[in-house]
């Protein structure tokens, strides 16, 4: 899902085909390989977000 536009994310999620839990984890992976080298974040709130990604999973 790393090149899915947001629009065919959630519609994956809704789908079923994939949860928002994975989806964020995944992010957050990418996040963490490349920001040593990019220097992109200043925070990264990984809790948080896994949080809200499994109440989106609740509600689908």
């Amino acid at each position: 899902m790393a090149t899915a536009s947001a629009v065919e994310i959630a519609r994956a999620v809704r789908a079923g085909r994939v949860r928002a839990v994975e989806v964020v984890a995944g992010a957050l992976e990418r996040i963490e390989r490349a920001d040593p080298v990019l220097c992109a974040f200043l925070e990264v709130w990984r809790e948080e977000a896994l949080r809200q990604a499994a109440a989106v999973d609740d509600r689908v």
